[in-house]
């Protein structure tokens, strides 16, 4: 694309919107907080070479992906267009879920059998079948298996739990099974947590932070109950067992 029709193709978008929002073009340069003769020489097409910051502050004071305004033909312009308008939280949402997504690169080179087990519902959190538990760690022979095509990382384990209810949503949902890597929760990470308590076996999926001596497991949607585990007690660490890090979904 040439200099000459990228200004064409601002100065038409210039003039649809000025048309949509019944603006002068004096009141759009204001708007976007540029020289009312810049916009005037781009409208006229005139500008030899349009700076990157005029755009970018076009682009910020209309709500508008810069390749719509660019007039760049591309089959992602209303995916684009779509992520513009939508809130910070929304944002923080998709981020997430590019996150798991970039976690769980699907590339069709490798098949992959791994054990996993379904869930049952609980108010407190989800119900794990006791008899899958060994002293410090899963049974994973216990487990029935699935198969399905991704990468992995060299020398881990991984298994996987199915959701028997949307209590995690927006992030999963119901009949997905999290795909579960057998390493040390970091700070941030969500990770998958079994806790003993009153002869029930649970499992929890969480934030991780760490608060001092204690591992604080945050809901991930802001919903529920905050735990914390004091790592200097040893009386509350024998009910705890990291089973891993959350990094994908099979569907």
């Amino acid at each position: 694309m040439t200099n000459l029709e990228i200004n064409k193709n601002i100065s038409d978008f210039i003039g649809a919107y000025c048309n949509k929002w019944n603006l002068s073009v004096a009141k759009f340069a204001e708007r976007c907080n540029i020289p009312y003769m810049t916009i005037k020489r781009i409208v006229a097409c005139s500008v030899q070479k349009i700076d990157v910051y005029t755009v970018i502050r076009i682009a910020h004071a209309t709500h508008t992906p810069l390749m719509e305004i660019l007039g760049v033909d591309t089959e992602n312009l209303e995916l684009y267009k779509r992520i513009t308008y939508l809130t910070d939280y929304d944002k923080n949402i998709i981020s997430s879920i590019l996150d798991i997504l970039e976690k769980l690169h699907i590339s069709g080179r490798e098949n992959r059998e791994i054990p996993y087990t379904d869930l049952d519902y609980d108010k407190t959190s989800y119900l794990l079948d006791s008899r899958l538990v060994c002293p410090d760690s899963l049974d994973y022979s216990k487990m029935k298996k699935v198969t399905f095509r991704s990468t992995f990382s060299e020398g881990m384990t991984y298994c996987g739990f199915r959701l028997p209810d949307n209590r995690l949503n927006p992030y999963y949902f119901k009949g997905d099974i999290l795909l579960i890597q057998n390493s040390e929760p970091m700070e941030g990470e969500t990770g998958a947590f079994l806790w003993k308590e009153d002869g029930f076996t649970r499992l929890i999926f969480s934030k991780v932070h760490q608060n001092g001596r204690y591992t604080e497991l945050q809901p991930l949607n802001g919903l529920g109950r905050t735990y914390r585990i004091d790592n200097e007690n040893v009386a509350d660490l024998i009910n705890w067992l990291k089973i891993g890090v959350v990094a994908g979904i099979i569907h």
